[in-house]
């Protein structure tokens, strides 16, 4: 395979190192953001408003995440929702303005453009800098990170023809710069050597 050839050979299609992420851009417009890494382009739509609590939770406000109803976009929804409120990176009870009365609600939709393999590393960049625009109280920033091994090579966020190429991939997300929120691995068998190369990449990498 070209990807196979390419690696061997010490490159790759992105025509960066195997170590480098791709840059990921925002343009920010009213009530909608675009988040952008070369071809990829992801566009959030988001608001914050007042509203009143449901009954049942009278001192939390509400986070919400919408996606288009797909199996893809499901797993992707599962994973943010874990990410930020599961985790308590956001807590809803902070949304609160006046017990069983008023709360913030914030709602976030999310519009995939297209995307090469960074699908939820756009998403996660995205909705962070929402949260730090609408100026909302986080406890972490999770930061994500995604990683594949081809020909026995480590590469940091591949494409879609990498990952089709890859004999395994590693998701994690940070919490801190030595606490890992998410882990996750797919693929066959990582060989010590090569899980210790990532997790020192990313524990020691700036945050």
């Amino acid at each position: 395979m070209l990807v196979n050839d390419l690696v061997k050979s010490g490159k790759r299609l992105t025509r960066t190192s195997f170590e480098l992420e791709r840059e990921v851009t925002f343009q920010e417009h009213e009530n909608y953001l675009a988040v952008k890494s070369e071809s990829s382009c992801v566009y959030m739509a988001y608001s914050k408003t007042i509203a009143k609590p449901y009954p049942e939770k009278p001192s939390e406000g509400c986070f919400q995440i919408l996606l288009d109803k797909t199996k893809k976009n499901d797993i992707l929804m599962n994973f943010l929702h874990r990410l930020y409120v599961q985790s308590k990176c956001i807590a809803t009870e902070e949304l609160c303005i006046k017990f069983s009365q008023e709360v913030y609600c914030i709602n976030i939709d999310i519009y995939p453009v297209q995307t090469d393999g960074n699908l939820f590393k756009l998403c996660v960049e995205g909705i962070n800098r929402i949260l730090k625009i609408l100026e909302i109280k986080t406890f972490f920033i999770p930061k994500y990170q995604y990683f594949c091994s081809i020909e026995n090579c480590t590469l940091a966020d591949p494409t879609e023809m990498e990952i089709a190429a890859a004999n395994w991939t590693v998701t994690m997300v940070m919490r801190s710069t030595r606490e890992l929120v998410y882990f996750e691995k797919a693929g066959t068998e990582v060989a010590q050597e090569e899980l210790a190369l990532v997790l020192n990449r990313v524990f020691f990498a700036p945050f």
